[in-house]
């Protein structure tokens, strides 16, 4: 793992940083607890996007990573050099390998791109649509995909999934992105349904880790998974169990891997029956 530093990048990353409207800075200070480079969005004063590239790899693939915050639940992991999860990267390779057939990587709650980076480089899918209401997180998703050269693969969308188009507020914590939890009614993230989004696109796979909201958010891509039966990978809060089961039974869906990383919720794949 290393952390790119001002004086050792290259021409085309500075390059790259301008492009996306960054400034490259003198090296972080001690309060930011990331040593290296510091990018700083030049339309956003105060409150400006900071942190470090850091080089890693993951399956032999080499990755770049931002991280704004070391203390932040994924970043901290990025800060390594690693992707966040690997357990369930591992099942949720597996099951590419085994049931793709074409169509898209479709990552509901991207966060800040830890599994998009994931299916784009390491799956080799072809298109990724990303979902992510945060713009603080869909700021550090659309540098990821631009500092590993495939923003071309993953297009970026920032909006809540749901079973209806409306409005939302957000709750996060300022160390965690990836546990903001959406209600729905007023505020200001637009929620669509995941149906409207990816219209004729076909899709080959759907994650699904939005911290509670996965029901509705599944309701609104009925459509997708009757007409495509891609396979799903869901973070289930454990309460919500009972009903994502028969959503699964009612689309012809076999629960077939559960993979519980906290004590709230699990993982669950799902796979269309034969």
């Amino acid at each position: 793992m290393k952390l790119f530093r001002p004086y050792l990048w290259g021409g085309r990353v500075i390059k790259l940083a301008r492009r996306l409207g960054m400034d490259v800075m003198p090296a972080l200070t001690r309060d930011h607890r990331v040593a290296g480079a510091r990018l700083g969005w030049r339309d956003e004063e105060p409150g400006l996007l900071r942190g470090a590239v850091v080089e890693g790899e993951h399956d032999g693939v080499p990755l770049k990573l931002f991280v704004a915050n070391d203390l932040d639940v994924i970043q901290q992991v990025h800060r390594k050099g690693e992707l966040y999860e690997p357990e369930e990267l591992a099942i949720i390779k597996g099951t590419w390998d085994q049931h793709h057939e074409g169509g898209a990587f479709l990552d509901v709650g991207a966060n800040v791109g830890n599994h998009a980076l994931f299916a784009a480089m390491v799956l080799g899918a072809d298109k990724v649509i990303a979902c992510e209401p945060q713009d603080a997180a869909a700021r550090i998703l659309e540098t990821n995909a631009a500092l590993n050269h495939v923003a071309d693969r993953i297009a970026i969308h920032r909006v809540g999934l749901s079973d209806s188009a409306g409005q939302a507020s957000v709750e996060s914590a300022s160390n965690n992105l990836g546990a903001a939890r959406l209600t729905q009614g007023k505020g200001g993230i637009e929620l669509v349904t995941g149906d409207a989004l990816v219209g004729d696109q076909p899709i080959g796979f759907i994650k699904i880790d939005t911290e509670g909201f996965e029901l509705p958010v599944l309701r609104g891509l009925s459509g997708t998974i009757a007409r495509d039966h891609p396979p799903l990978f869901v973070e289930v809060e454990t309460a919500n169990l009972p009903a994502f089961e028969q959503i699964c039974a009612g689309h012809g869906y076999a629960i077939t891997n559960r993979f519980q990383r906290y004590e709230t919720s699990v993982n669950c794949l799902a796979i269309a029956r034969d």
